[in-house]
């Protein structure tokens, strides 16, 4: 700051260099940064403390310090590329620096005087466009929990008796009927809510209209939502010329099965005969009646709910609206009811048209043979004809869901691994042909998460259930049994390894030592064969490598916990492996999804497993490519995934299974250590490592830690 005060040490200097709009930057003599200010960090992106004693980035688009003394270099029109790679077109002013004086540069963004009269034109032809379109184009924002128009032109909103002066900067309710408003607002809430082509119509000064919603989203949120309408009102009249469409519909709906009925501003319009039959009325009788006197008292205001429209802040979920109620008939008698109901239009007016089925009968079965069913620990599935038809509360857990509509009605077969599907399908078969039990068998099924779980499947033959037969499966997950097996077979090769590792590196060590010593000694005293001492002290090394792998597998390190940076870590393991990686001609990057991601680890453990992860990936490509390290973390937040994807040869599936077995290695010239010390690691972290790979396409680890 000194040097710039003495531009002009009557001014504020360092006021005016921090808060003008400007972006200025001090060169040197020699043209290294000095200083720089705020609107300069906006403008290019670079922050000061990245520029300071270096060169500007763009410094060759700059002959400021060519320029003789006392020469003031003004450009209008200049284009500099920003840190992000953008294309900035800037007004330069340059004060070249002067005896012991620095370089001053003065910079603006600018737009060019042609560019914004092309601009303005399109803008202009835009608004003639949208003023004089047959239709109408509005657009609203949600300010406030209200729906404020901001742009409403074109040709249709004159004629509907409006005009943009009396819509911009208004809600609905403001120039339109309470009622319409109200309808109205459901729509906008849904397209608001991000829903993709939202339509309704509208009735206005004799004119009907369709409107079309359309969510604008910036950076996955809604900023906006635009509409485009058109006059319909010529086939909403030839609509009306299709009397004899709609007396077929009335019969379709008088003879239906089910019970259907309209409701309108707590009426019942219409029921045909079977919803009138359910309760005991005649049609007639129906006509008098609120539809919510026809449920029991307890459940009124839960059947209110579900029959109020346009009234409630979040009236979009009235749309489509599923229930399961008890009426009461015109005897008295309780009916067990399942229906639906939809939001329509009738008569111009708001409206529900639902259906109404009496499930009393079908309930009473159920619930005989469901109340076993559910009690039971076990997971068990009914199915038909491969179609799921029920599931119990321990089979809906074992597939991961809570839902049992995310199964009924999927095909059975299809929840089993591709690889088991057609021993499933045998097994059905000799089911349903000799009606004998299947006995258990291990399959892997496919969860709803996507997961994969090993069981134990049994399927056995009914003949009751709603009155048709089909199969009864019955599973045990043996997923956590596996494991436990798993783990404990390899806890066993630990321990011998471990028992084997500290004998035979307590007996290597001391003769490498030696060994080692008279090898450098030789060395020394005899230049004739110093190449082969130099290949034997590196081969001495790298037994003593392996004697260390054994002395950890012996008796571990105590293991230090300490909170550290996930990014700290792998950009001290990448700078170590770089340098191999560049001469294998690959390439590593790291993705972060926050990079102040922290781990409770032992940081050179971890550093040891990572070490040993990139180099087996850069080692398995020998025509280089690129290792991409992906790091995330679980919306709970309480764990963190880091995955190692890279490009090399890969593993067949036959050696994957082996991998991390002690003395297993899929190198020439490797011990087979290096994996089974990472497993050792990571269990000690409470963690988790699992390695995916395919022959010739390359493999992925992924480590799951605890979060720190």
């Amino acid at each position: 700051m000194e040097s710039i005060r003495k531009i002009d040490s009557s001014f504020p200097m360092d006021s005016l260099f921090i808060h003008s709009f400007d972006a200025l930057c001090i060169l040197d003599n020699k043209g290294f940064v000095l200083k720089t200010n705020p609107s300069f960090t906006r403008l290019f992106g670079w922050n000061e403390d990245e520029l300071i004693g270096h060169p500007l980035p763009f410094q060759n688009h700059l002959d400021v310090l060519k320029v003789p003394p006392a020469n003031i270099v003004e450009v209008d029109h200049l284009s500099i590329q920003r840190k992000d790679g953008s294309l900035v077109i800037v007004r330069m002013k340059a004060l070249p620096p002067e005896h012991h004086h620095p370089a001053v540069l003065f910079m603006r963004e600018v737009i060019p005087h042609d560019y914004l009269e092309k601009l303005d034109l399109i803008e202009q032809e835009h608004k003639q466009t949208i003023r004089y379109q047959q239709g109408m184009s509005f657009k609203f924002k949600k300010i406030d929990s209200r729906f404020i128009h901001t742009l409403c032109d074109g040709d249709l909103i004159y004629r509907l008796g409006l005009s943009p002066e009396k819509i911009v900067g208004r809600e609905l309710k403001e120039f339109l009927p309470q009622e319409t408003a109200v309808f109205k607002e459901q729509f906008y809430e849904r397209a608001w809510q991000g829903e993709e082509n939202v339509i309704y119509e509208g009735e206005e000064n004799g004119l009907t209209y369709l409107a079309s919603l359309k969510p604008i989203k910036k950076d996955g949120a809604v900023i906006e939502v635009i509409a485009s309408c058109i006059d319909i009102t010529q086939r909403i009249d030839a609509e009306k010329a299709l009397l004899e469409a709609e007396a077929l519909y009335r019969c379709l709906v008088e003879n239906a099965l089910v019970g259907v009925y309209l409701y309108q501003d707590g009426k019942i319009v219409y029921a045909n005969p079977v919803f009138s039959n359910i309760f005991g009325y005649t049609q007639s009788e129906m006509a008098t009646l609120d539809l919510v006197d026809l449920f029991v008292r307890e459940e009124r205001d839960y059947m209110i709910n579900k029959l109020t429209y346009g009234q409630e802040p979040d009236a979009k979920d009235v749309m489509n609206r599923d229930y399961k109620v008890r009426g009461i008939s015109k005897a008295g008698s309780i009916v067990e009811l399942e229906g639906n109901s939809t939001l329509t239009l009738f008569r111009g007016k708001p409206a529900l048209i639902g259906t109404i089925l009496d499930i009393t009968d079908r309930k009473v079965t159920e619930r005989q043979y469901q109340r076993l069913l559910k009690l039971s620990p076990e997971p068990i599935m009914l199915h038909k004809d491969d179609t799921i038809i029920y599931v119990n509360d321990a089979g809906l857990k074992l597939f991961a869901t809570k839902d049992p509509l995310d199964l009924i009605g999927h095909s059975f077969i299809e929840q089993f691994h591709p690889h088991d599907q057609e021993q499933v399908r045998r097994r059905l078969d000799t089911v349903l042909n000799n009606d004998h039990s299947t006995g258990f068998f291990e399959f892997k099924l496919v969860r709803l998460d996507g997961n994969i779980v090993e069981v134990e499947s049994s399927a056995i033959h009914i003949y009751k259930y709603m009155g048709e037969s089909m199969i009864q499966s019955v599973f045990r997950d043996v997923t956590e049994r596996k494991k436990t097996e798993e783990f404990m077979r390899r806890s066993e090769k630990l321990s011998l390894v471990g028992q084997m590792a500290a004998g035979v590196a307590h007996e290597i060590r001391n003769p490498l030592t030696s060994i080692k010593g008279f090898s450098q000694l030789l060395k020394e005293k005899n230049d004739s064969y110093k190449d082969y001492y130099e290949i034997m002290i590196s081969e001495l090394d790298r037994i003593n490598e392996i004697v260390n792998e054994f002395m950890y597998l012996a008796k571990p390190n105590p293991i230090e916990f300490k909170k550290v940076k996930l990014s700290t870590i792998l950009e001290h393991v990448i700078s170590l492996m770089n340098t191999q990686a560049i001469l294998n001609n690959v390439n590593i990057r790291v993705l972060y999804e926050n990079e102040q991601v922290a781990i409770n680890c032992d940081e050179n453990q971890i550093k040891q497993v990572f070490i040993n992860i990139l180099k087996n990936a850069v080692e398995s490509m020998p025509r280089g490519g690129d290792i991409t390290i992906e790091c995330s973390i679980t919306q709970e937040q309480n764990e963190v995934y880091i995955k190692f994807i890279d490009q090399g040869i890969g593993i067949s599936e036959d050696r994957l299974k082996k991998i991390g077995e002690p003395f297993y290695t899929t190198k020439e010239q490797g011990t087979g250590l290096g994996l089974m010390l990472s497993y050792k690691i990571i269990e000690s972290h409470n963690g988790k490592l699992n390695i995916h790979s395919e022959l010739n396409k390359g493999t992925r680890i992924d480590i799951v830690l605890p979060h720190g």
